[in-house]
């Protein structure tokens, strides 16, 4: 059994490797621990998930009943199984926004079932579909459920800016639980916001980073996810992972979450 489920994941379409590994059973490349840089993660892993353990003969008006409850789909595929449809398939599910595929993650993976799987053991398989043509099998490991960080990092805030002021600028990316405005310091201040999710926050630095606070002439801010007080080594993922394979699509694994306290903002 471990061995077939392993196999129905790791399968993908138009790839012989994919298939050698498959039947081999080897496991992805380990990847590094993960970093706080935007465009990094971004490098790594797409606004897409990669759907695991899909039954035989599901249709793509299924997983999209499923996922579109979560926001805005960009893609919507099924693959299904290639040796006579008698096992698992796999799927990708694209979104708008980082919230809303980091949401779906969260609510879908090993707890919603298709239609064929109600009243068995089964579930689905969710994880973060890792960009293969740019890091590699096993290159996105480190994000596969996405990042328990929840908070940003907001520089060349104007000296004037308040807390209501800033919250409502950024509550156009998901629910803004906290906002904290350091002191003044030659003439801008720096804050950080607190998001509900990783999702949310990450939209935050796609959206907001080199916007103003205001319609004026003030320098457009800086924001970054901010780095935990313990430094780099205290950034873990959200969950722990499962993988999938892909020739240019994957979802590999990484170490369970730990929650994280806040802290300044990483290096440049």
């Amino acid at each position: 059994k471990i061995l077939e489920t392993l196999g129905s994941i790791v399968w993908s379409l138009n790839s012989t490797d994919s298939l050698l590994t498959m039947k081999r059973g080897l496991a992805p490349v380990a990847a590094g621990p993960p970093s706080l840089d935007f465009q990094q993660i971004c490098d790594a892993i797409d606004k897409r998930l990669f759907v695991g353990k899909v039954p035989p003969h599901t249709t793509e008006d299924e997983l999209r009943e499923i996922f579109s409850e979560f926001g805005a789909l960009t893609e919507c595929r099924v693959v299904p199984d290639r040796n006579g449809g008698n096992s698992n398939g796999i799927g990708f599910v694209g979104f708008q926004s980082w919230a809303a595929a980091f949401r779906a993650l969260q609510e879908t993976d090993g707890k919603r079932q298709f239609r064929s799987q109600v009243g068995t053991s089964h579930a689905m398989i969710a994880s973060f579909a890792e960009n293969m043509s740019k890091v590699g099998r096993g290159g996105g490991a480190a994000y596969a459920k996405g990042l328990t960080v929840n908070r940003v990092f907001v520089g060349q805030v104007p000296e004037d800016a308040t807390d209501q002021e800033l919250g409502g600028r950024f509550a156009s990316c998901g629910l803004v639980e906290s906002v904290s405005l350091l002191q003044p310091k030659n003439r801008l201040r720096c804050a950080f916001v607190t998001y509900n999710n990783w999702g949310e926050a990450m939209d935050a630095v796609e959206l907001m980073n080199g916007q103003p606070l205001r319609a004026g002439s003030e320098p457009g801010m800086m924001v970054q996810l901010a780095m935990p007080k313990d430094g780099p080594r205290s950034v873990q993922p959200a969950g722990t992972p499962t993988f999938g394979g892909g020739r240019h699509d994957a979802a590999p694994g990484g170490p369970p979450p730990k929650r994280l306290r806040d802290g300044p903002p990483p290096k440049r």
